[in-house]
């Protein structure tokens, strides 16, 4: 068993402890892979980068039923959070879409590689992305 205590000013929202549970609960496990085609930066490098740390990443995956990538986000406090999105690779599409990936909405792209999302209180947002191949 681990257990750990986060002493903090204000209250559990004010102190992000949903990021620091998320930082003491899944540490980085690297893994080594064989051999194969593509390109690794030298340096170091994420497939995507979000600007707000209230926001909580759930899921990467690929898409069921297309050739694109599902992402999942949760809001775990109670004010509406922005945040954007800026991706290592430019982007050709992207959704907003339910649980199920059926497509709702068309997100717009900023700098061919950038999406702002907006997430309300206590809710899971899923999104679409299509990227440029080659």
């Amino acid at each position: 068993i681990r257990y750990a205590l986060m002493p903090h000013k204000g209250n559990w929202e004010d102190a992000n402890i949903p990021l620091a549970a998320e930082l003491f609960n899944v540490p980085v496990r690297p893994v080594q892979t064989r051999k194969h085609s593509g390109t690794l930066s030298s340096g170091q490098a994420s497939f995507f980068k979000i600007d707000n740390s209230m926001l909580r990443f759930s899921t990467l995956k690929k898409a069921e039923n297309t050739n694109s990538f599902v992402m999942r986000f949760y809001n775990p406090v109670s004010q509406t959070q922005k945040a954007k999105l800026e991706f290592t690779t430019e982007l050709t599409d992207a959704w907003l879409t339910n649980l199920n990936e059926e497509r709702q909405k068309c997100l717009d792209i900023t700098e061919s590689n950038s999406l702002l999302i907006i997430v309300e209180p206590y809710k899971i947002i899923t999104i679409e992305i299509q990227v440029k191949m080659g």
